[in-house]
C-alpha cells in the first residue's frame, strides 16, 4: 500500500489516532512516519465530546418505595 492508495479522510484519521491519547496511537503514528505524513498539522475537524447534558434526566415516579 502507498500513500496514493490513501484519501485524504483517512489521511485526516490517522492524523486524529496519532494525536490522540489513545493506548494504540503509536500504531498510527509508525503508519504516518511509514507514509511521510506530517502529524503535526492539526485538522481543522472540531472535537467530539460525550455531553451527558443532552440526555433527559431521569424522573422518579409517584409511588415509589423511596417516596416514603
Amino acid at each position: 500500500m502507498d500513500k496514493e492508495d490513501l484519501t485524504q479522510e483517512d489521511i485526516d484519521s490517522l492524523k486524529t489516532v496519532a494525536n490522540s491519547d489513545l493506548p494504540a496511537s503509536w500504531i498510527a503514528e509508525s503508519l504516518c512516519e511509514s507514509f511521510n505524513i506530517d502529524t503535526s498539522q492539526t485538522t481543522t475537524e472540531p472535537e467530539k465530546t460525550l455531553d451527558a447534558s443532552t440526555e433527559p434526566a431521569e424522573t422518579q415516579e409517584e409511588g415509589s418505595i423511596f417516596a416514603y
